[in-house]
């Protein structure tokens, strides 16, 4: 009986795991391409034709309209959890900052991203 609860045990630890991975995935899959600002809490109104491209080996460009800058290999990015929540991190070349964001919603079109610890809130069409 013992064996058979270990067995049990092993299986359910690494299929878990395996969801998270493949959840990650298929964040990563969804977020690379092109995303047009369309709201954010912060900007002005020129800012709803900036963009950012999120690139498959984890770069990123982008064109702030505003100010008419692109910038291109802005910054890297990637998908974390934290206490099983995924969110969005950003590292910037210009800041040394790590910026990071969760998903109020994320499909193949529409993202809205909530910055961590702040009200800023940008939402994105594909």
């Amino acid at each position: 009986m013992k064996k058979y609860l270990l067995i049990l045990l092993i299986f359910t630890v690494a299929f878990s795991g395996c969801k998270k991975e493949a959840t990650d995935q298929n964040i990563r899959k969804t977020m690379i391409g092109r995303w047009y600002k369309v709201v954010s809490s912060t900007a002005n109104e020129c800012a709803k034709e900036s963009w950012r491209e999120f690139k498959e080996d984890g770069t990123y460009d982008d064109y702030d309209a505003c100010q008419l800058i692109l910038r291109e290999s802005a910054g890297q990015w990637t998908v974390k959890h934290e206490e099983g929540t995924p969110y969005l991190l950003i590292k910037t070349k210009t800041f040394p900052i790590n910026v990071y964001w969760t998903f109020s919603y994320l499909s193949s079109s529409r993202m809205i991203v909530n910055r961590v610890n702040s009200e800023d809130v940008e939402s994105y069409w594909k």
